[in-house]
């Protein structure tokens, strides 16, 4: 009864509670955490932070909250409304945590790689923005309960020829080793029960003197953070063969054959990569995907649309495998 559930509150206090440090040292926080370093890898040396608790407690039912501001020299990280309770810690979209920080190889080897492989070869003087607009993550740890959405902005990036995707790269003429200019458009990623989602992420490459961009690449993905070690069921890399005609003087007869027979198949089909595999290896390590073409469907070409359309389709298909056999 009520009686009974007083007495587990008041075996169980709360705890209001304001926690500020300076020049905090990230190995400590390593150290108490057991995190292996991961936190001075992520954030660099010392964090300066401020941490107030609300009505803070472990008892079952309870309803605790945390705010939580975080900078360090690669990081500024603001949590304005986290509460506690049920087994969760959750955030929502009217106060989102958002976070600026340094594209870092640990961080994009980490973090980001095993979402997207396009983020092994970006470089970036600019900060990465990042907005946790839902969060509900269990803290027993089991990811089949984690859900959360985010949006993840980079804006125009250096972008080198060296990782999964790079004779894709190669085929917009694009693949400089000493780098390119590029964009990359906002990634919009869902998690549900454990499986991160995401789709109609876009690169653009190929800058004009105008400012817009000549070539684009398209991704989706579906990735299974609950498994062990984490698994992509499918990142699928898509190049619209109506975009692609801006990849060589060899390529544009091609399109411009098939757009002239069906310009409607042409904004329709894509070519491109799908990637699939465990994420990590091991030691840790992201571990190499597997890679396989992604053709279009060609039934409804073949059915309905003259011969040049399927001539030139049978061209495209022809430069991307001697593009992947590379």
């Amino acid at each position: 009864g009520a009686g009974a559930r007083a007495k587990d509150a008041k075996a169980t206090p709360t705890v209001d509670a304001t926690l500020k440090a300076t020049k905090f040292p990230a190995a400590t926080v390593d150290a108490l955490a057991g995190t292996k370093g991961s936190v001075g890898r992520y954030v660099g040396d010392a964090i300066d932070a401020e941490v107030v608790a609300t009505n803070f407690s472990t008892a079952p039912g309870s309803q605790g909250a945390l705010s939580a501001k975080i900078s360090s020299q690669f990081d500024v990280i603001d949590a304005p409304a986290l509460t506690v309770g049920d087994g969760f810690l959750r955030a929502g979209p009217d106060k989102p945590m958002r976070a600026n920080f340094t594209l870092s190889p640990e961080v994009r080897e980490q973090l980001l790689t095993p979402i997207n492989p396009v983020f092994s070869d970006v470089t970036s003087k600019e900060r990465a923005r990042f907005t946790l607009n839902s969060l509900a993550w269990p803290l027993d740890g089991d990811r089949r309960k984690f859900d959360a959405a985010f949006t993840l902005e980079t804006g125009e990036i250096q972008l080198t020829n060296g990782g999964p995707l790079a004779f894709l790269l190669s085929v917009l003429q694009a693949g400089r080793t000493e780098g390119f200019e590029a964009q990359i458009d906002p990634l919009r990623v869902t998690v549900s029960k454990g499986r991160l989602t995401y789709r109609d992420f876009s690169l653009r490459a190929g800058k004009t003197q105008t400012g817009a961009w000549r070539n684009s690449l398209v991704f989706s993905g579906d990735i299974d953070l609950a498994a062990t070690p984490m698994y992509a069921n499918e990142i699928r890399t898509a190049v619209p063969l109506s975009d692609a005609a801006n990849w060589s003087s060899d390529a544009r007869g091609v399109f411009e054959a098939i757009g002239a027979a069906s310009p409607e198949l042409l904004k329709s089909l894509t070519v491109g990569v799908k990637l699939s595999g465990p994420i990590f290896d091991a030691n840790g390590k992201p571990a190499k995907l597997k890679q396989e073409l992604a053709l279009p469907d060609l039934r409804e070409v073949l059915r309905d649309n003259p011969a040049a359309v399927i001539k030139g389709i049978g061209g495209v298909i022809d430069a991307f495998r001697k593009k992947d056999k590379k």
